[in-house]
């Protein structure tokens, strides 16, 4: 079935690795969706197990396969799958998350009737491995006009990385960094908004985000996941000191890492204080 100019091209990067028991799902619901326009490329990190043998049996003439030469992680893996894109739009989905049928359909439509807005996420709904619904992400329900985001972003993220259609020019201007590891989404978002992209959110939930026991929210404490804050932000700043690119945006989150440094100790202290209470 052909297409018009009004159906723009949408690339979808699915960055996988060692994902063989969801990645035929993931791949599936994108595959599935109302918005057929697609492209799906796949960047296989050089996974050990069958990740790559059951993708290779999906017939779908609009997914398309790249195995890195050597595992080099997410950033590189979808650096990779930017530059093999052919959209105008470029869509980012996890190997283990589901998509609804309609989310490309009402991120495209979102897009079109708002010109302003460069890079457009959803709302989401957490999941367990055995596709239990268990929950919502609350600061991503918080937020989710491009105000809200951005004046949010310079204290923690409130973006899911795998909702998130961009469109395709922002790349000619900002890209994922190796400095970000372990925060390559958060960080492209601060970067975003230090060249004056306008990030936009569709209120509703278009994505079943999968939440793995071990997975890094998981993990911490308040404290450290304060801590960790603290330490992105330096790797943040210390990035764009680097390259002489501190803008009048990035003062504000130097501002905001002085104010958490300041204050941990006393956060730190309340939220012991809390849980003692509760007990």
């Amino acid at each position: 079935m052909g297409h018009s100019i009004k159906t723009p091209l949408v690339s979808v990067i699915i960055p996988v690795y060692n994902r063989s028991s969801f990645v035929v799902s993931a791949v599936n619901s994108i595959l599935e969706q109302t918005y057929s326009h697609l492209e799906v490329i796949c960047i296989d990190d050089c996974s050990t197990d069958d990740s790559v043998i059951l993708l290779q049996k999906i017939k779908d003439p609009r997914l398309k396969i790249y195995i890195q030469d050597k595992n080099q992680g997410i950033v590189s893996a979808l650096t990779k799958g930017i530059e093999l894109s052919q959209g105008s739009f470029i869509a980012r989905m996890d190997s283990d998350d589901l998509s609804m049928p309609d989310r490309i359909q009402e991120q495209i439509n979102f897009l079109e009737e708002n010109p302003d807005i460069d890079i457009c996420a959803t709302n989401i709904i957490l999941y367990d491995l055995h596709g239990n619904q268990n929950g919502y992400w609350e600061d991503d329900i918080k937020n989710t006009t491009p105000e809200q985001i951005k004046k949010t972003l310079i204290q923690k993220n409130c973006i899911a990385h795998p909702t998130v259609v961009f469109r395709k020019s922002v790349f000619e201007y900002i890209n994922y960094r190796h400095e970000y590891y372990l925060a390559e989404d958060w960080g492209l978002w601060l970067d975003a908004n230090a060249f004056d992209f306008k990030i936009g959110k569709v209120a509703k939930p278009l994505l079943f985000y999968r939440v793995h026991p071990s997975s890094l929210n998981n993990q911490f404490t308040f404290g450290t996941k304060y801590l960790k804050a603290i330490r992105f932000k330096f790797k943040y700043l210390k990035t764009k000191f680097k390259y002489d690119e501190l803008s009048k945006y990035d003062k504000s989150i130097l501002i905001s890492l002085l104010f958490n440094i300041i204050c941990f100790p006393f956060d730190i202290t309340l939220m012991r204080l809390i849980n003692y209470l509760k007990h």
